[in-house]
């Protein structure tokens, strides 16, 4: 439809993994000892501030462009995550 304005959004979803120390079991008994490992609320902060300011901050020729920034500024501060993936569904508003 034709429209004089129109508003483009996103929601911005983020999944990333952080494997477990080596030899480190995954088990109730052992989580005191990954979280001495592994900062898990700074491993977060960073992929939220990573993201945001990828998102906010660059000029972007495409939402792939914008999603491979972002997952590669997070990975570079937070080398602790392995995988990272991201969704930006359209939201659109006339």
């Amino acid at each position: 439809a034709k429209v004089k304005d129109r508003l483009f959004s996103t929601g911005v979803t983020y999944t990333y993994t952080i494997p477990l120390p080596p030899n480190t079991p995954a088990t109730i008994d052992n989580l005191p000892s990954v979280a001495s490992t592994l900062n898990f609320p700074k491993i977060a902060k960073t992929a939220r501030h990573g993201t945001l300011d990828v998102f906010a901050n660059t000029h972007s020729a495409s939402v792939q462009a914008t999603i491979f920034d972002s997952a590669q500024k997070v990975m570079a501060e937070a080398p602790e995550i392995s995988e990272m993936s991201y969704v930006y569904p359209n939201k659109h508003y006339m």
